[in-house]
């Protein structure tokens, strides 16, 4: 190993065999604000919430009440795999991404979906929709997504994108990194404040490098090594950049209670820099 700044060319050397493995290496250890910012936002984007806007009526509207309850949302991360089980302890689950017909596929019909992605190629998550479900589809989705669902039990809700403005009145949340992230927001908005978030990983299977529970169609992620004190995670730019970013909503947000069922990356970050 050598090294130690995040964002450098330090990097982490294995040795398997006769070959030396080299990856960029992330030192975590010092703390990083989250800093949210947005890259120009697509045109696909647009066309997307111009197109949802028009074929879908229903809208999600803010909660005035405050459930007392607890929430499962759940990500897509390889823990899912060991932690689902514990998910038939919940009255009320929101999945996101892949983690819809994952909990299908084990006979547990989640309350809500939340999906943002505004690619095709994500739509393929809902090709298998539920009867049962309350589909709450940011309007960024791709319309692919909103016609596998149906408008009959979907409702939509906004993102703060750059050079984006939406009608009065209707709900837009800040947009932080990621699908989960938004779910977050979403299950607030929703009136929930006692949150359980499963799959939340920001990193690779250890053994695998699986960067999902399941089937995902995304291309490969470029491998790099996150240090969090004597930890070494196999992870992404993009997922450690997820990480920081939590930060920023955490202290966005500090009404909510977060409790992560995950041993990834995400949880021994916040477990290392906050446990004091």
């Amino acid at each position: 190993m050598e090294g130690n700044d995040f964002q450098s060319t330090q990097v982490f050397k294995i040795k398997e065999g006769d070959t030396e493995k080299v990856f960029p290496l992330y030192n975590l250890d010092t703390y990083r604000d989250g800093k949210l910012e947005h890259d120009p936002t697509p045109i696909e984007i647009k066309q997307n919430v111009s197109a949802n806007c028009l074929s879908v009526k229903d809208r999600l509207q803010q909660s005035q009440e405050i459930h007392q309850e607890e929430i499962a949302i759940v990500g897509y991360g390889p823990t899912l795999k060991e932690t689902w089980p514990s998910l038939k302890n919940y009255q009320t689950i929101i999945s996101t991404s892949g983690a819809h017909k994952f909990l299908l596929d084990r006979d547990i019909v989640p309350t809500y979906h939340v999906d943002i992605d505004y690619r095709e190629r994500k739509a393929v998550h809902l090709i298998e929709s539920h009867s049962d479900v309350v589909y709450l589809l940011c309007s960024t989705v791709h319309p692919k997504m909103v016609s596998n669902v149906g408008s009959n039990r979907l409702k939509l809700w906004h993102s703060d994108f750059k050079g984006l403005t939406y009608p009065e009145g209707e709900l837009c949340l800040p947009g932080y990194w990621d699908v989960g992230q938004q779910a977050i927001l979403v299950a607030s908005s929703l009136g929930y404040q006692n949150q359980h978030l499963f799959g939340f990983d920001y990193s690779f299977e250890v053994g695998t490098d699986k960067t999902h529970a399941g089937f995902h169609n995304a291309p490969e992620r470029v491998k790099v090594v996150a240090k969090v004190g004597d930890k070494y995670f196999p992870t992404s730019d993009d997922m450690v950049r997820g990480v920081l970013t939590f930060i920023k909503l955490m202290e966005d947000n500090p009404n909510l209670t977060l409790i992560i069922h995950s041993d990834g990356l995400l949880s021994n970050y916040l477990k290392y820099h906050f446990s004091k």
